[in-house]
């Protein structure tokens, strides 16, 4: 829920014409700056940025994108290392306004669209996060048992990052239950779209760093 001074943010931006009646709203951590709790509109994400037609209508800093939420990611872990949103990291979570500022939503929540473009229901919404996790978070208790968190982060980054660079879902053309078990079986991401060297290199480095904190991986 939104606290008082929230609400009075949500009401100003709405009588401004910045923000519709019917936006709905979550309040989430700045990846910059102060890195407190912000007002933002749920519908803001990257993913809406990067795939959906009235998002591409919006420029995109990437570089400035990029530079925030990695700034973002690390403070959340510098603050609390169990924090809910380390192992639910997806471009559906990384909210950015039209300044290219970087929010994320902190709890989770995401805003799915399904395929007429309205939002998914709960259920679509979670099978739909497994795209960006690691094929060894296959279920909660994992990550209590044998996966270290910030391994979890760093592999959902390095997808963020190839989404980015490339404009396209991570292993789009399956569905998402499907997609986390790519990786599992040895499948590699196209990164014939990722110009740059470096970035390539920082995106293949995610990717491979949670294999070897899972047995299942070492053989």
């Amino acid at each position: 829920m939104l606290g008082g001074s929230d609400q009075t943010v949500q009401q100003h931006m709405i009588a401004s014409g910045v923000w519709s009646q019917k936006d709905e709203f979550v309040s989430a951590v700045a990846c910059s700056g102060s890195f407190g709790m912000e007002v933002v509109r749920k519908t803001d994400t990257l993913y809406a940025r990067l795939h959906t037609e009235q998002g591409r209508k919006i420029a995109l800093t990437k570089e400035t994108v990029r530079q925030q939420l990695v700034k973002g990611i690390l403070k959340i872990w510098e603050t609390d290392q169990s924090a809910k949103i380390l192992t639910k990291l997806s471009s559906h979570v990384v909210i950015v306004d039209a300044g290219n500022n970087v929010f994320l939503n902190v709890q989770g929540e995401q805003a799915v669209p399904n395929g007429d473009g309205q939002e998914a229901d709960r259920q679509a919404q979670i099978v739909e996060a497994r795209r960006w996790s690691p094929p060894e978070l296959d279920n909660e208790n994992t990550v209590q048992n044998s996966i270290d968190i910030s391994k979890v982060a760093v592999f959902s980054l390095g997808l963020i990052l190839w989404e980015m660079e490339t404009d396209s879902v991570p292993f789009g053309e399956v569905d998402a239950v499907n997609a986390q078990r790519q990786m599992g079986v040895g499948s590699t991401l196209n990164m014939d779209g990722v110009k740059d060297s470096k970035m390539k290199e920082m995106i293949e480095l995610c990717l491979l760093k949670i294999r070897t904190t899972d047995r299942r991986f070492q053989n």
